[in-house]
């Protein structure tokens, strides 16, 4: 991994070039067993292996206004943690999602990110819950927001979600999901 928070509570991690780190499952930011912690202002850039930032088992982290581009798997992994926000990043063709929660991630703010060009804009897979999705721009991605198994008590408003080449859109299942005030049409309409 580039940085390796393990442990550790009230770091801020700010303002770093974190590039070209390589192996299988390497991340650009690790941060595992860790409170309070901020990552804002950095570059996390053509990270080869893992996630440009991958936080789990680590609650009430801040992840923004970080430029994160061009990774070969997700822009941001959130797993196993609460109240956790991400605001204010450019995430940008990373391969697979710009933001991927799973496994009982709850209480999370997801805002105001420019989230483009991957094969999921956001996407929530593990019985997540109490996620609040705004204010967000997730354009030309293959499918917009993917949102399956068993998320629960999901609010996804005032988002410009649109020009994804599959859908903007991909609700596989869910208990309570509340959809209002968000942008789906095309630019060229």
């Amino acid at each position: 991994d580039g940085i390796l928070v393990y442990k550790s509570n009230n770091n801020i991690i700010e303002e770093n070039e974190i590039i070209n780190n390589v192996g299988e499952e390497t991340n650009g930011i690790y941060i595992t067993e860790s409170y309070y912690n901020t990552i804002e202002a950095n570059d996390i850039l053509n990270n080869e292996g893992g996630s440009a930032i991958y936080i789990e088992f680590s609650n009430k982290n801040y992840i923004k206004n970080n430029n994160i581009e061009n990774n070969k798997y997700h822009g941001i992994t959130i797993r196993y943690s609460t109240e956790n926000e991400v605001t204010g990043n450019s995430i940008v063709n990373n391969y697979n999602a710009g933001i991927r929660i799973d496994h009982d991630a709850e209480n999370l703010l997801i805002k105001n990110n420019l989230i483009r060009g991957g094969m999921r804009g956001i996407s929530l897979f593990g019985q997540e819950k109490d996620v609040t999705i705004e204010y967000n721009t997730i354009v030309e991605n293959e499918v917009g927001l993917e949102v399956s198994t068993l998320s629960n008590n999901l609010k996804i408003e005032y988002n410009n979600i649109y020009g994804n080449t599959e859908n903007d859109l991909q609700n596989n299942q869910i208990e309570s999901l509340i959809i209002e005030d968000n942008y789906w049409c095309s630019t060229n309409s």
